[in-house]
């Protein structure tokens, strides 16, 4: 099956990129690689993580990329400028999270910067940072969860505590500058 390259997405240190394509079944997906300066090698190495995908769009491509690639998901955290990729925008915080009240939000942004302190995994795989925080009370227990989540506020990872001032204190750990910018929900 041929490919055609679309796009090329850099990492700063530029020793390691993206490549996304589209296959010739109209299909696209994304190859991760890192540049090998090692004596006699002097190439670009594909990296054999899980990282080649079969996307029906462009779109829905470049969105995977980021959530699979930690230091391209790091870099649209950290609102670096990447051709291509915008940092998602959130959707309204909803009531229930994963059918937990939520008693506090998040919105991450500009002033919030993800620490790389805390690595969360879901299926051995690295999660990349999250786009919102929201601490969370499921009514039959007597903690509180820190739920990190995507733009729909789908849970990416959870951490538990015993008090909503645990909660801010682990939010501040993995993204400083969160303490002061917690948002009540009625």
């Amino acid at each position: 099956m041929t490919r055609e390259s679309i796009r090329t997405l850099w990492s700063t240190d530029r020793k390691s990129r993206v490549n996304i394509f589209r296959r010739n079944d109209g299909t696209y997906g994304f190859l991760e690689e890192r540049y090998s300066d090692a004596e006699f090698e002097h190439c670009w190495i594909p990296h054999f993580g899980d990282t080649e995908s079969f996307c029906a769009t462009e779109e829905i491509a470049m969105r995977e990329v980021t959530s699979r690639v930690p230091w391209l998901a790091e870099m649209v955290a950290s609102f670096e400028e990447i051709d291509g990729l915008t940092r998602p925008s959130p959707s309204p915080a909803p009531l229930r999270i994963d059918d937990a009240s939520v008693l506090r939000i998040n919105v991450l942004d500009r002033g919030h910067r993800h620490t790389g302190s805390c690595v969360h995994r879901r299926n051995d795989l690295a999660q990349g940072p999250a786009i919102c925080l929201a601490i969370c009370q499921y009514d039959s227990d007597e903690g509180y969860y820190l739920f990190s989540c995507d733009e729909n506020w789908s849970v990416l990872s959870d951490t538990y505590h015993s008090s909503v001032v645990e909660a801010v204190r682990q939010a501040e750990f993995e993204y400083s500058g969160t303490s002061n910018s917690w948002e009540e929900i009625a």
